[in-house]
C-alpha cells in the first residue's frame, strides 16, 4: 500500500491494524520518526517485518506470494467480482485445485503446457 504521505501519522496508526500488513518499508520522514514508527508497529504487533529504506541504497524485498495458472469454467468466472488494481483484474476465489487429465478433457482450452 503506497500512502505517499497523504495521511498524518495518527490516521496511519489507526488504519494499519485493520490492514494487517505482513511487511512494511518506511521511506519518508526523519530518521528518528521512522525508527519510532517501526518500534510502534512492532510493539503493537501490527507488523513484525518493518524495514527502513536507506537513501541511495538498495532495499531487498522478499515475498512468498504463491500463484498458479488455472483454467476456470465460464460459470465460475462470471460469478466472480473482479477489481482493477494497478492495471490488473483481480478476484478472490476460495477452493481446492485439482489437476485435470489433459487427455480426457471435453473442452478446448488452447495450448496447455
Amino acid at each position: 500500500l503506497n500512502i505517499e504521505g497523504r495521511s498524518d501519522e495518527e490516521s496511519i496508526k489507526q488504519t494499519l491494524p485493520t490492514l494487517q500488513p505482513r511487511q512494511m518499508i518506511l521511506v519518508h520522514g526523519a530518521a528518528h520518526q521512522k525508527h519510532s514508527f517501526k518500534e510502534f508497529c512492532i510493539n503493537e504487533k501490527i507488523c513484525s517485518d518493518v524495514m527502513i529504506a536507506e537513501n541511495l541504497h538498495w532495499t531487498k524485498v522478499k515475498t512468498n506470494t504463491k500463484y498458479k495458472k488455472i483454467i476456470m469454467d465460464d460459470i465460475i468466472e462470471r460469478s466472480l467480482k473482479f477489481y482493477n488494481i494497478n492495471g490488473y483484474d483481480v478476484a478472490y476465489l476460495s477452493g481446492k485445485l485439482q489437476e485435470i487429465d489433459k487427455d480426457e478433457m471435453d473442452i478446448d482450452i488452447g495450448d496447455i503446457k
